[in-house]
């Protein structure tokens, strides 16, 4: 068993160590050179898990696969990389349609085609191939302490005790004072 030093090394081998998975699936799809690396999607952070952007991205014409940060689990940050190798395969726009649900059946992928994950048989030898490449050279990130936390709003929820209808202001007019409803009742501030 070789050990990497860095995550892009592991990925890397990861993608030779694939190429068996897919010649093996009988669709005749091999894996044409990509890029690989671990970093977060264009979008989406907490849902997309990966990304593959196809040869019209990039200025020399070669294919890109991102795979998230917040994974750090061999099998699992394989099962991306098969998803997103499929999407290597098949040709620019494909997206999740026809042949992308073939794809993904024949090489062992389960659930909706955005979101897949790996079904039993694949799930097996994914842990082999992960088992032979060692462990992936990634600590899972977490959102929870991310820098730069996303700030909450500044506007504050009033609520009229009386009617029921709400507004919202800012801290700096509630210090003036609370407004009135238009059925009479002062505003309340409500945490929410």
């Amino acid at each position: 068993m070789k050990t990497y030093d860095t995550r892009e090394e592991w990925l890397v081998a990861l993608v030779d160590a694939l190429r068996p998975v897919f010649y093996d699936s009988g669709l005749g799809l091999e894996i044409p050179a990509v890029r690989v690396s671990c970093s977060w999607p264009s979008r989406s952070i907490r849902k997309r898990l990966g990304e593959c952007w196809h040869s019209k991205a990039a200025k020399d014409g070669s294919r890109h696969i991102f795979l998230t940060p917040l994974m750090d689990d061999g099998p699992e940050v394989a099962a991306v990389m098969v998803h997103e190798l499929l999407h290597a395969c098949l040709p620019d726009g494909a997206g999740h349609k026809a042949p992308f649900k073939k794809g993904m059946k024949a090489l062992g992928l389960e659930g909706k085609a955005t979101a897949t994950n790996a079904g039993a048989a694949l799930t097996k030898r994914l842990h082999a191939v992960c088992e032979e490449l060692g462990k992936y050279p990634h600590s899972a990130l977490t959102l929870q302490d991310a820098p730069g936390k996303k700030q909450g709003t500044r506007m504050l929820k009033l609520v009229c005790p009386g009617c029921g209808y709400t507004i919202r202001t800012t801290a700096k007019w509630i210090e003036t004072g609370l407004p009135t409803c238009t059925c009479g009742e002062e505003f309340t501030c409500s945490q929410s």
